[in-house]
């Protein structure tokens, strides 16, 4: 009808009811009552529209006046905010600020009339997977309470909105899904970062086999180099659950830890000498050689100074410059001059036990080999023995003028098992005849003894109670330890006791032992290409017997003694006692 009003809209006036157009007729107002500018007013809060733990149920203002402010219980406090969304909390109840902190208060709701569902706790979200499609997330949606109470004016709310990806936190929408996207070059970024790439995307984007491999180790496992373990300027390499630290040249260590010049000492590995090592007072240590050599300009390398020094074997030297490496030992032949140090001792022509020539008139054995020898005028010692059967040219035939043992040593014990043998003239040194080095007795005790595998040999037994070989053999035995060694000879009776004086060697299995025969012979240990004498055969049960190890005499325990002996002129002959020191 002509001049008549136009009907009022829906959210005027006219309509109480409806929410938002009246708000905003309401805000472009110039004065308006004080409860709609963001201070408190006690009567715009109804019962349900406080937090509830799910969601908020927020009722707009026009709602509220048409249901009468009289009508509102004052327990409850309201606030309007200038953004046009409710906070209503009872009296009493903590701050905003205490409960952000205690992470019980959550965001209000987007619009007027909607309720706004909690985002969910960080335990469900740490573990969520925001590439995979919205329907699959872990958030718990409570029921739309506006389908059971209804809103004002008998009209059922807006539906539940869907949560979106970007509404949730640190998530970052994919982007890899261009058109034609398989034909673009690849990217690590967009492929890997973005998404989940697999080895053979990564290979491509690399097109390197080995730097590929290196970005998988650290995609897949996690970059183990992350915490910069290598330390003092290493670097560092990522590895499958473990990394790898190169160290500069002064340090060493898993994580360069170590400072080189903090291990140069003797303990520690020899303090790289190659020979001798002395430990200086002010730190560190210096380097010795053994009598014939001479230390070298780098101060730890040692140089022989003569033709035939001692603890080297000249038929392998000139043979091909190799070491102890071609050596045939585990029981068979010691090929010839390949242990040129052997010495044999011999009584009217008949084996009686074994030697090692320490220098050209001097040659160690065991003490037991002379119990019952009383007749020294038979006696005799030949180096450069190999086949006794038969004459080769190489042998070195000596009378004995004299034999030192301890003065402690018992006859018929095995305590104190040494003796020293000076002969009448000197040996003439050889490719097949050279001395062992005797070593020092620290050098002995600390380097030496820490060797594993060291050699036996001699002209012995080659079976228990059989016949003895015809030519040299050899075998290689691991040191044992002293306590191992005691505890097993306390399981047999009637063995004798294994003293700090000797040292256990050998198998328990019995496959290698010495034997009947080979008593004083040497046992040779090799250290940075040289031979030492640290043990003498000494005394066994039987030969490679099960369950048994061979007892040597721990040279170390005599060097002083032999060293005096061998420097004192003397005119008496025969068995002598020299007391030990």
């Amino acid at each position: 009808m002509a001049g008549a009003p136009p009907p009022a809209p829906q959210g005027s006036a006219a309509h109480p009811g409806s929410g938002a157009p009246r708000l905003r007729a309401l805000r472009r107002r110039p004065r308006q009552p004080s409860w709609q500018y963001g201070r408190p007013h006690p009567d715009l809060c109804s019962p349900r529209s406080y937090y509830r733990g799910a969601a908020f149920h927020v009722l707009s203002p026009a709602a509220v006046l048409s249901a009468g402010a009289s009508g509102l219980p004052r327990a409850f406090r309201c606030t309007w905010s200038t953004h046009v969304r409710h906070r209503c909390l009872r009296v009493g109840a903590p701050s905003l600020q205490t409960r952000l902190r205690r992470g019980t208060w959550h965001r209000p709701a987007p619009a007027l009339g909607r309720p706004v569902l909690p985002p969910p706790p960080a335990a469900e979200l740490r573990g969520q997977d925001f590439a995979r499609p919205p329907h699959s997330w872990n958030v718990h949606r409570p029921r739309d309470p506006r389908s059971q109470h209804g809103f004002p004016g008998g009209r059922a709310g807006p539906p539940l909105p869907s949560p979106e990806p970007a509404g949730l936190p640190g998530h970052r929408p994919r982007r890899a899904n261009a058109f034609l996207e398989e034909l673009r070059p690849g990217s690590l970024e967009r492929e890997c970062r973005e998404e989940r790439c697999s080895l053979e995307e990564a290979r491509e984007i690399f097109r390197d086999a080995r730097r590929a491999e290196q970005f998988w180790l650290s995609y897949t496992d996690g970059d183990q180099c992350a915490s910069n373990p290598c330390r003092n300027g290493g670097s560092c390499e990522d590895q499958l659950q473990s990394y790898i630290c190169f160290c500069p040249d002064s340090f060493q260590g898993r994580n360069c830890e170590t400072n080189k010049k903090d291990l140069l000492v003797c303990v520690n590995e020899n303090g790289g000498c190659e020979q001798y090592c002395s430990d200086r007072a002010e730190g560190g240590r210096s380097c010795r050689c053994h009598e014939g050599y001479t230390l070298q300009d780098d101060g730890v390398s040692c140089a022989p100074t003569v033709e035939y020094p001692c603890g080297k074997i000249p038929v392998l030297e000139k043979r091909n410059g190799s070491n102890a490496q071609g050596r045939i030992v585990g029981g068979r032949v010691c090929p010839k001059g390949e242990c040129p140090w052997q010495a044999i001792l011999m009584v009217d022509g008949v084996l009686l036990c074994g030697g090692t020539l320490l220098n050209a008139a001097w040659v160690v054995s065991a003490a037991h080999c002379f119990e019952t020898r009383k007749n020294w005028r038979n006696l005799t010692v030949v180096l450069g023995e190999h086949d006794l059967r038969e004459q080769e040219g190489e042998e070195q035939v000596r009378r004995v003028a004299r034999v030192f043992i301890p003065d402690k040593f018992v006859p018929g014990k095995t305590n104190h098992d040494i003796a020293l043998l000076q002969l009448n003239r000197p040996v003439t040194f050889t490719d097949h005849v050279v001395p062992l080095c005797l070593p020092e007795k620290s050098f002995s005790e600390r380097t030496l003894a820490s060797v594993r595998f060291s050699t036996v040999s001699g002209w012995g037994q080659l079976l228990h109670r059989g016949a003895t070989a015809v030519q040299l053999m050899a075998i290689d035995v691991p040191r044992v330890m002293t306590q191992d060694c005691q505890e097993q000879s306390r399981q047999w009776e009637g063995l004798p006791a294994v003293t700090e004086n000797m040292f256990c060697a050998g198998y328990l299995d019995g496959s290698k032992d010495a034997c009947q025969g080979d008593s004083g012979g040497p046992h040779a240990t090799k250290f940075q290409g040289t031979w030492y004498l640290t043990g003498i055969v000494s005394w066994g049960e039987g030969c490679a017997a099960e369950g048994h190890f061979g007892v040597y005499t721990r040279v170390s325990r005599y060097i002083e003694w032999l060293h005096r002996l061998m420097n004192t002129n003397t005119t008496l002959r025969g068995l002598l006692r020299a007391p030990l020191p």
